[in-house]
């Protein structure tokens, strides 16, 4: 085949395909003795658009994971307040009360802040605020909750 030699499809000294030689009929470049070195590939270097939109993607999978990482660090800071809840709620439900009204100054877990929050998050249908401050968060902050509570698998706790 006009003096091509061909491993694994591949001219060793011009570096032609064997399929582009069968069809075409083309003869080898390269003198004998001289081997084919294949040139390097260029690098990929994206234009300033994909460099862009990369940048754009990957910002904003940082802000997920940084949403993320707040919202477990969130649900691990309320974890003690909610907790705390649930053994108020427990231990009046033992003593068979229909209701239990929970005052923010009342239980120690948690800042005010955290406190008020978990107890707004908490709240459900049937329960009733008897005290809320301006802010909607502070130590006044009464709520009846409604026992025995509904948890989140629809079961009761």
């Amino acid at each position: 085949m006009n003096d091509h030699t061909f491993v694994n499809g591949v001219c060793t000294k011009c570096g032609c395909s064997e399929i582009a030689v069968t069809h075409f009929g083309w003869t080898c470049t390269k003198p004998q003795g001289v081997p084919y070195e294949p040139t390097a590939k260029k690098p990929f270097r994206p234009n300033p658009w994909q460099r862009f939109f990369r940048w754009l993607i990957e910002r904003d999978r940082q802000r997920e994971r940084k949403k993320e990482v707040e919202r477990r660090l969130a649900e691990q800071e309320n974890a003690p307040v909610a907790w705390a809840l649930n053994t108020i709620f427990e231990a009046a439900r033992l003593q068979g009360a229909r209701s239990v009204d929970v005052k923010a100054a009342e239980f120690y877990a948690g800042s005010v802040e955290e406190r008020c929050d978990t107890m707004w998050k908490i709240m459900q249908d049937g329960d009733k605020v008897l005290n809320e401050p301006p802010s909607g968060t502070g130590p006044n902050l009464t709520i009846r909750y409604m026992l025995p509570r509904v948890n989140a698998k629809g079961g009761e706790t």
